[in-house]
């Protein structure tokens, strides 16, 4: 059993979740979320279970249908004898901060799936449309043995692009009658997208969408020269395209190994968990040290560098002292 300053938590539930049992996946999720000195033991304890998911991130504007596209995934995913493990990012509650769990809603035939697990979390007014415990939940279910995870954001602006970040396969949805779809897919979109989807294609203007898309793509240079980012249709009278969404994520994932780039996937999400963490071991450092190095530089009697030098000084030295 490992002790945290808040709660103690058995050993066991590690091994009973690594064994993929969905009640403590459930119970190390909500200490993973709410509670931090938990999350870092446990993260701790699970990191080198971790590394064989194909993770998948899921972004696109407000009201594009991603937790509908989301649900027919996860049953096309389950019906090939294969486990997915969602991560939903609902908006913050204004009143208590939590998720509004609209996503578990939409998603609630998929939930009673054994092979899916559903896990909403609050975004925290993020502007990124993430979640602070989003990678850690995402370690969480790679570490229980989950065939896939997927990250789905609040809803993408131009500049939310972090998810590729956390992510192999990252997968941009669109819909018609959503404006110019050409200015929905500013460069920096396009740049971090492997897959396109136009969901809700029953409607009038899918086939327009796609023809943009596919314009576009051929403006945006290819380093690589070799994915082709493919367009899939989808819509939920429609079963077909979410086949074709799974197939294009599974070439996309294939297309990594073979060319030897998922290496660098790896650790470009390595490199991201590293910002992260050092992130939030600021941010608990800050305190009576950054108030004071604040009022040193408002005074002019030290600089930038110097300060910075000194609070990670005295951040290193505070974590050996404990």
């Amino acid at each position: 059993m490992f002790q945290t300053d808040l709660v103690s938590i058995p050993d066991s539930l590690i091994g009973q979740v690594v064994g993929g049992d969905q009640r403590a996946i459930a119970r190390l999720a909500t200490h993973i979320e709410n509670d931090s000195i938990s999350r870092d033991q446990i993260v701790a304890e699970l990191f080198a279970f971790g590394g064989r998911a194909h993770v998948v991130g899921v972004t696109g504007p407000p009201g594009a249908g991603k937790s509908s596209l989301l649900a027919g995934l996860a049953k096309v995913v389950s019906a090939r004898g294969q486990r997915i493990a969602i991560v939903a990012i609902d908006p913050s509650s204004p009143k208590s901060g939590g998720a509004t769990l609209g996503d578990r809603i939409r998603m609630s035939e998929s939930a009673l799936d054994p092979n899916v697990f559903v896990r909403s979390l609050a975004s925290r007014d993020r502007n990124d449309g993430l979640a602070p415990a989003a990678a850690d939940l995402t370690l969480l279910f790679d570490a229980a043995g989950y065939d896939y995870v997927a990250i789905e954001t609040v809803g993408s602006g131009q500049d939310q692009l972090e998810v590729a970040d956390l992510v192999h396969t990252t997968v941009l949805v669109q819909i018609p009658g959503a404006g110019d779809s050409v200015q929905l897919l500013k460069a920096g979109a396009m740049e971090i997208a492997d897959i396109y989807v136009v969901n809700k294609s029953d409607l009038p203007g899918a086939q327009r969408v796609s023809r943009d898309i596919r314009s576009m793509l051929g403006l945006v240079p290819d380093p690589d020269g070799i994915w082709q980012p493919p367009i899939v249709l989808t819509s939920v009278d429609d079963p077909t395209g979410f086949e074709k969404l799974a197939d294009a994520m599974e070439r996309h994932f294939a297309f990594l190994i073979a060319r030897d780039l998922l290496e660098d996937r790896k650790r470009r999400m390595a490199r991201s968990e590293l910002k992260r963490a050092v992130d939030r071991r600021v941010r608990i450092g800050s305190g009576s040290t950054i108030d004071e190095l604040i009022d040193q530089l408002v005074s002019r009697s030290t600089t930038p560098e110097r300060a910075a030098q000194r609070f990670l000084a005295e951040l290193v030295q505070d974590d050996t002292e404990r």
